[in-house]
């Protein structure tokens, strides 16, 4: 990514030190799972993974410059592709629980 993971490390630290415990992720932040794998380095790293909350949303869809669809090209949302992402978040932000999982905006 474009930050550091020392970086998001320290971020999320001074985030938990203040008293922050709801981090969102997504998907769509970042290529390949990128910023979810970050976050949950950090949470990791400070070992204070039971005292957070984790979101995550899913949702793919091709950006409106990449399609002459208005809305995007959507996938489906089967359960398949649902257990993928949740699979895909979990395993990216080394945790095996996420508070919260909504279908993103496309």
């Amino acid at each position: 990514g474009s930050i550091d993971q020392a970086t998001v490390n320290a971020t999320v630290q001074a985030a938990l030190d203040a008293g922050v415990n709801f981090f969102d992720g997504a998907e769509a932040y970042g290529k390949d799972n990128q910023a979810e794998k970050a976050l949950g380095e950090a949470i990791r790293v400070s070992g204070k993974r039971e005292e957070v909350i984790i979101t995550s949303k899913f949702g793919k869809h091709l950006p409106l410059w990449e399609t002459d669809d208005p809305q995007g090209a959507q996938v489906s949302y089967d359960a398949a592709m649902i257990t993928q992402a949740l699979d895909a978040s979990l395993a990216a932000q080394l945790t095996w629980l996420l508070s919260v999982l909504p279908v993103g905006p496309p």
